[in-house]
């Protein structure tokens, strides 16, 4: 895999286990999406073992890229820039795609 396309897998691993790893942070992120009217409020727990995950959670993550990154924002993390950086939303998408293809 590319070096850029890793290291979005890498940060997009990173941002997931951010919120997964904490109730509040879990709760606060399905109660924005359910503000912003989104389908589906639960991005799904990160697994290094199964690439049907990988593709799954970044699909996901590309889907509710807005709402994360206004969470993040919220959060005052650190992460919330990789979601105004287009060329990294775009890897996000393509990596979205490529795993989501592949597994299926």
């Amino acid at each position: 895999m590319a070096p850029e396309l890793n290291e979005v897998l890498s940060q997009s691993v990173k941002i997931i286990n951010y919120i997964q790893n904490s109730a509040l942070h879990t709760r606060l992120l399905k109660a924005l999406c359910d503000e912003m009217g989104s389908d589906q409020q639960n991005i799904l727990v990160h697994s290094e073992v199964l690439w049907l995950s990988h593709g799954e959670v970044l699909k996901r993550l590309y889907e509710h890229r807005k709402e994360v990154e206004l969470f993040l924002i919220d959060k005052k993390s650190h992460w919330s820039h990789y979601f105004q950086d287009k060329k990294w939303v775009a890897r996000l998408a393509y990596l979205s795609d490529i795993f989501v293809t592949y597994t299926s």
